[in-house]
């Protein structure tokens, strides 16, 4: 037998219309999204848990542009998965903004260094070559 798309897994509203129902059915509701803000403040509660949703909102295209020249359809596409990252985000922002703009500064400290890394690496790079010589 079809289920009707819009039908509960568990139990759910049998009666629209009796207000004690549709009350508990709404303190479930956010009961459950109390729930995944916790989640994510235990997740965001760590430096390694920032750095693996910033990757998780980057792997969204957060980040970037989705524009794609190639094809319209891979905007689409492209706009689709940025839609859930920024549903992400905002799941991330409502739990605690002072932990998502923790990760931002981490993020900016992280590209620095990587930066400073590479220059150093360059630098000597360039020196080894000019002993050789």
């Amino acid at each position: 037998m079809t289920r009707p798309i819009n039908s509960r897994d568990d139990g759910g509203l049998a009666n629209a219309a009796d207000p004690a129902q549709v009350e508990s059915a709404r303190l479930a509701d956010d009961q459950g999204r109390e729930q995944a803000l916790h989640d994510v403040r235990a997740v965001m509660s760590t430096r390694e848990g920032r750095r693996a949703v910033r990757r998780w909102l980057g792997s969204h295209g957060l980040y970037r542009s989705i524009t794609a020249i190639e094809s319209s359809a891979l905007t689409y596409a492209l706009s689709g998965r940025r839609d859930a990252g920024l549903e992400m985000l905002e799941d991330v922002v409502t739990a605690d903004r002072t932990l998502y703009l923790a990760m931002e500064d981490e993020a900016r400290e992280d590209d620095a260094q990587q930066q400073a890394v590479a220059a150093a690496r360059r630098a000597r790079a360039l020196a080894d070559d000019g002993e050789l010589a």
